[in-house]
């Protein structure tokens, strides 16, 4: 499933300082030929020797190798605001002149049919308020829904994705009154004990008091105190990249290496109802994130055996 025309939705490129990753990424979104590319950059830290280089090379490239006509905005920053407010700054930029777009980051390499994807769908669900994310990663890399091209979760993943400005602006009214919802959120959870709202909030409020250098979580937060829906494709249309010594999160890790992304071989089809699957959203709270409760993890040899190891090693 390729688009040959020039692709009318907006894309967002987020990138820093990884140039090798960025070609890949850029060289997907280069044969749509979108007819407008927003492109932002976060400046090098200035504790870190060489990175200004890195981040010059990395815009460089970017404009000098947009070859098709189209419409380009930058976003270069001169301060470096990190991933947490990085991100954010940049998809609230984008959002500022779009009313719906795809936002990649320089290590998502996305399959021809993301494109498509993003596009069919974000015109499918724009006036469905249930729908936040259309995401193009499946952590479970295929499904055994073969009715289907997307099912639904609960669970967000923003490993290649898109949504409408009036999702993100929620987003911002949540984070400004942050600490009355999550606050009441807490309140609530003395009575119902959920696992999963307390490992959301306790993530979120880290991300809200710049203890973590991630911006999704608040996303996270976003969607699940607005009970939203997000897509998630039935094969897999994203391989995460960023795995390596220039990588934030994932250069202590190699099992993403494992996924691949794949093309979409017929038309889209839609699921006839909005109900998140279970299945999806336990395996990413319990396998991706280890998201467990107390029993569980009592029962868990695995876990018991990583915290007596901990133990040991730290003493």
């Amino acid at each position: 499933m390729t688009k040959i025309n020039a692709f009318e939705t907006p894309i967002l490129l987020i990138t820093f300082n990884r140039l090798d990753t960025t070609k890949q990424v850029f060289s997907k979104i280069r044969e749509q030929k979108p007819k407008k590319l927003y492109l932002a950059s976060d400046a090098a830290k200035i504790d870190k020797k060489g990175e200004d280089l890195k981040v010059n090379n990395v815009r460089k490239f970017l404009l000098d190798n947009i070859d098709w006509e189209c419409e380009v905005f930058t976003l270069f920053q001169e301060k470096n605001l990190g991933c947490n407010h990085g991100p954010h700054s940049a998809i609230t930029w984008f959002f500022e002149q779009e009313e719906k777009g795809i936002i990649l980051e320089d290590d998502c390499l996305p399959s021809n049919s993301f494109f498509l994807f993003c596009e069919t769908l974000l015109d499918y669900y724009k006036n469905d308020l249930r729908i936040f994310t259309i995401g193009g990663f499946n952590f479970l890399e295929k499904s055994n829904k073969v009715n289907n091209t997307y099912f639904f979760a609960n669970f967000p993943v923003t490993w290649g994705w898109a949504t409408w400005r009036n999702r993100w602006e929620k987003n911002i009214s949540t984070i400004k009154n942050f600490s009355a919802i999550s606050h009441e959120l807490e309140l609530k959870n003395l009575i119902e004990d959920s696992i999963v709202s307390k490992f959301i909030i306790n993530n979120a409020k880290s991300a809200y008091k710049d203890e973590v250098d991630a911006w999704d979580f608040l996303w996270i937060f976003n969607s699940y105190i607005n009970n939203a829906l997000s897509i998630v494709p039935t094969k897999n249309l994203i391989q995460n990249i960023g795995f390596g010594t220039d990588s934030t999160h994932t250069n202590g890790s190699h099992e993403n290496k494992l996924f691949t992304y794949h093309e979409l071989n017929k038309p889209i089809s839609h699921p006839k109802t909005l109900i998140s699957d279970i299945y999806y959203d336990n395996y990413i709270y319990k396998e991706v994130f280890n998201w467990k409760g107390l029993s569980e993890k009592l029962f868990d040899a695995n876990h018991i055996f990583k915290v007596i190891k901990n133990r040991i090693t730290t003493k």
